[in-house]
C-alpha cells in the first residue's frame, strides 16, 4: 500500500495516520506500507521506525538538483544537510535502501551542477553504509528536465 502525494511527510498528521494504518493492515499480514515521495529533511524518526517494523523498506527522496545553487534556482527549498539527515535517520531505523531522484538539463545548469549529483549521491551512500554497517543500498534516477 502506498500513500501518494508530492510530499507525504509534510502532512501534519502523517505519523498518526501511518501508526493507524500499520496497526490495522500491516501487522501479521502481507501488506507493506510505502511512502514513495519524501521531501528531504521531513522524515520523523518515529515514522521511520514504524515503517520498518517487520519490513525491509526503501526510502525515496527527491533532491532534484546536485547543487544548492540549482535547488535555489528551481525553488526546491532543500539543502544537502536535510538530505543527509533523512538518509541517516532511515539507515538508523533499518531501511535497507534509498532512491534519489535528480533532474538534468535545468535552465542555467552548469557542468558543476551535474557533477554535484555524483558528489551528493556519494556522500549519501557513504553515510548510509557507515550507519547500516554496509547493508544499505543507494540507487539514483536521473531524468531530463522537460519544460
Amino acid at each position: 500500500m502506498s500513500l501518494l502525494s508530492l510530499s507525504t511527510t509534510d502532512h501534519s498528521e502523517i505519523v498518526e495516520a501511518v501508526d493507524k494504518i500499520t496497526q490495522n493492515l500491516c501487522g501479521a499480514s502481507q501488506v507493506a506500507l510505502s511512502l514513495p515521495s519524501t521531501r528531504p529533511g521531513t522524515l520523523p524518526e518515529r515514522l521511520a521506525r514504524t515503517m520498518t517494523e517487520g519490513k525491509k523498506p526503501h526510502l525515496t527522496l527527491a533532491p532534484e538538483a546536485g547543487t544548492q545553487r540549482m535547488r535555489d534556482v528551481i525553488n526546491k527549498g532543500v539543502c544537502e544537510d536535510e538530505l543527509l539527515e533523512s538518509i541517516g535517520i532511515a539507515a538508523q531505523q533499518g531501511y535497507n535502501g534509498a532512491k534519489l531522484y535528480f533532474m538534468i538539463g535545468l535552465p542555467g545548469e552548469t557542468d558543476a551542477d551535474v557533477a554535484g549529483i555524483a558528489r551528493m549521491a556519494g556522500k549519501a551512500a557513504r553515510l548510509a553504509k557507515e550507519i547500516a554497517r554496509g547493508r544499505a543500498r543507494l540507487s539514483l534516477a536521473v531524468s531530463s528536465y522537460v519544460p
